[in-house]
């Protein structure tokens, strides 16, 4: 009897880690195609920026350097009849790199755009967990004090209903229902137990609040029905 009850309590434990691996795997392919939509915009806002020229729209387009700036310091020191002179000069100079139109001559600084990884969409998908929490837990302890000057509120309940509108956020809800919406809270668990340093998993540990992380759309997890 013993030995099946552990028998069956192993059998769940891999049958568990099978599952989130799984699961796992679908929601870091998505981040992976979000951040794929995301920079392929931005390399074509980067190819319309650099390549056309705002002026005439021209693209007879070259790269060029526009001036040289930097900080230069040092010291020198001896000089006399017979001694040498010894000396310390340091600093850095950069370049700024610009794009030219070879037709009208117009200038324009170069456009630099940062591109995602999938890791990083993982953490902005957290964060919008965060805040919804955070601004959960400011609504459930909400307090009002007809005496404090920083007060910008006249009520409690004026106080509440602008706390209840900044949590309805259209986008914010929208965002979340999007990407997590039937995804496991076991799974959410492990992600924020793998970036518990971040803050967006900080977030998420502060303001923790299992039954309203369930009504984000996130389900518990039932091995006997997988």
């Amino acid at each position: 009897m013993i030995f099946n009850y552990f028998k069956k309590r192993k059998e769940l434990k891999v049958k568990r880690i099978q599952f989130l691996r799984v699961e796992k795997r679908k929601i870091l392919d998505k981040c992976e195609e979000i951040a794929s939509k995301q920079n392929s915009s931005s390399y074509k806002r980067k190819s319309d920026k650099n390549d056309i020229c705002p002026n005439c729209k021209s693209k007879n387009i070259v790269d060029a350097i526009k001036r040289v700036q930097g900080d230069i310091k040092g010291s020198i020191s001896g000089g006399g009849f017979l001694s040498p002179i010894n000396g310390r000069i340091g600093g850095n100079i950069d370049t700024n790199e610009i794009r030219k139109c070879q037709d009208c001559g117009n200038e324009w600084k170069k456009y630099e755009c940062d591109y995602k990884l999938k890791r990083e969409v993982l953490h902005d998908k957290l964060n919008l967990i965060g805040w919804q929490l955070e601004d959960y837990d400011d609504l459930k302890n909400c307090t009002y004090n007809e005496n404090d000057l920083n007060e910008k509120y006249n009520s409690l309940e004026e106080k509440k209903d602008a706390l209840r509108e900044k949590l309805n956020l259209t986008y914010r809800v929208k965002e979340i229902e999007e990407f997590w919406t039937g995804v496991t809270f076991d799974m959410l668990d492990e992600f924020v137990k793998l970036e518990e340093n971040r803050y967006c998993a900080r977030k998420i540990i502060d303001n923790y609040d299992k039954d309203f992380i369930l009504k984000m759309g996130f389900k518990e997890l039932e091995l006997d029905k997988i």
